[in-house]
């Protein structure tokens, strides 16, 4: 008779052992990333950053002369909102590539 199981793993393993030890594969597990995928990403994550320095860095103020005032006042409103989430997502990545 022909054995059929060529593995690591005993094939008396219980259900819930079975269980635990794909969990705990899946854990620690990395994923496959194509290195075309890989680069194509990288990219994109590079232009996303580099639009949000743009935009962190762009002084503020809206012409008034061009609005009323309600929508002068709500535009720098926008902007500022705008200004500060560039900000923090450029600090969160920043503090992710730290980290790694």
């Amino acid at each position: 008779m022909t054995d059929l199981y060529h593995g690591p793993y005993p094939v008396d393993m219980t259900v819930n052992e079975a269980r635990e030890e794909v969990r705990r594969l899946l854990q620690t597990a990395t994923p496959y990333v194509p290195p075309d995928t890989l680069a194509r990403l990288q990219r994109e994550r590079d232009q996303a950053v580099e639009a949000l320095r743009e935009i962190a860095e762009l002084d503020g103020e809206i012409n008034p002369s061009n609005y009323d005032h309600d929508d002068a006042c709500y535009l720098n409103t926008q902007f500022c909102y705008t200004a500060t989430i560039a900000r923090a997502t450029l600090a969160a990545i920043e503090g992710a590539e730290d980290e790694g």
